[in-house]
């Protein structure tokens, strides 16, 4: 990752970090796609995302995406408490972890898309400000030198 961290705020810095942590956590979903052979896969897609939500959710709030911190507590971190949280058989806890995961996996696909634009439109705002300080240090020498014209 080649981000300057001295070129932008914490909270632009942040995103940039998820950015590149999402693509990781998208990686490690493919380990989610062979828990059909495996449940010792399921069993490390879950720790991977148990691991990562809380660095989600930090730079969720950090960064102040609010409806994105709601989206993932409603679809992801609710359902999950409460159906863990209930008594049935580890056969259907199972399976709904299944679900949970595909459905948290989804939501970090759909967020990398998203993380990226912000990174984006950080770069061109401080592209933008860079070109405002060389046209005023150009103007001010052209003065300088040029007088009022």
């Amino acid at each position: 990752m080649n981000i300057d961290s001295t070129l932008y705020e914490e909270d632009e810095y942040l995103l940039f970090r998820l950015r590149y942590f999402l693509n990781i956590e998208l990686s490690t979903s493919l380990i989610y796609i062979f828990v059909l052979l495996n449940l010792f896969a399921l069993f490390l897609a879950a720790i991977s995302a148990i691991v990562f939500s809380p660095y989600l959710f930090y730079v969720l709030y950090k960064t102040k995406k609010y409806g994105w911190i709601s989206l993932l507590i409603i679809i992801v971190f609710i359902p999950a408490i409460t159906f863990l949280s209930l008594n049935y058989d580890s056969f259907y806890k199972t399976i709904f972890l299944f679900i949970v995961l595909g459905i948290f996996y989804i939501y970090c696909f759909v967020l990398r898309f998203v993380v990226i634009d912000w990174c984006e439109e950080i770069k061109g705002k401080w592209l933008l400000n860079e070109q405002r300080k060389q046209k005023a240090e150009k103007d001010m020498l052209d003065q300088k030198y040029f007088g009022n014209r």
